[in-house]
């Protein structure tokens, strides 16, 4: 829980499936919602070519911030 006006920055995870075609930029649309449906929208990308990062590696990541 959050108390009023206080901020948090949340980080999540997200296993992208290894049978996207290399050939292609993918666009992935996120939402998240709070029990008073206040949203916040965003998106991430796979693009090919660009660095694959681990588990260990991105949880180090999350870790330090």
């Amino acid at each position: 829980m959050l108390k009023p006006k206080e901020t948090r920055s949340f980080y999540w995870l997200v296993k992208v499936i290894d049978s996207l075609d290399d050939g292609f930029t993918y666009t992935f649309p996120i939402t998240a919602a709070d029990s008073r449906n206040t949203t916040g929208n965003g998106e991430f990308y796979v693009v090919p070519g660009a660095t694959v990062f681990t588990r260990d590696e991105m949880q180090r990541i999350i870790d330090a911030c």
